[in-house]
């Protein structure tokens, strides 16, 4: 006669695969907006060099012309991770384009809005730039040293999303 192997049979039950993942899932959506929060930031990050860069080249021409200038051919500039699209727009990879004097205020303006650059082939148009300025997540916002409120920088969420990573920057 054969004897009966006593106790159970080695592996997981469909119960506590299932509270694994779960777990997992729960981890995962708690996760997953600190994730976003973490790279918009650090895509912000990125972007500060470009308009360091910017602020730089507006000073000068304000030293020699006695105004600032929306026209960037005219600027003593170089960005390495920006690219100029139009005489007053720089898209600096697929998440941000900038706005140097916007509305001819003394202000460099920083636009985030991937999904916009994205949609559009990552080629930036007419359409692709009215859509990214006017629905941007946040915009940041550096004011030149010849404005009302000289070198003060700004962040303003234009989502929820763009709320919390101005939030974050604690301006």
């Amino acid at each position: 006669m054969k004897k009966q192997v006593s106790g159970r049979l080695k592996g997981f039950t469909l119960i506590e695969l299932l509270v694994v993942v779960l777990i997992i899932g729960i981890l995962a959506s708690v996760a997953l907006p600190q994730y976003k929060l973490a790279v918009a930031k650090s895509r912000l990050a990125a972007v500060f060099p470009a308009l360091s860069a910017l602020q730089k080249a507006e000073e000068e021409y304000y030293l020699k012309e006695g105004s600032y200038t929306y026209d960037m051919d005219v600027l003593t500039i170089n960005m390495d991770t920006c690219k100029q699209i139009y005489i007053d727009v720089v898209q600096c990879g697929s998440y941000f384009m900038i706005d140097p004097l916007h509305n001819t205020d003394p202000t460099l303006r920083a636009y985030y809005c991937p999904e916009k650059i994205r949609a559009n082939g990552n080629t930036v148009g007419g359409s692709a730039w009215a859509a990214c300025r006017d629905n941007s997540d946040f915009i940041y916002t550096v004011w030149l040293e010849h404005s009302d409120t000289p070198n003060e920088r700004t962040c303003v969420g234009n989502t929820s999303f763009g709320q919390k990573v101005c939030k974050t920057l604690n301006f």
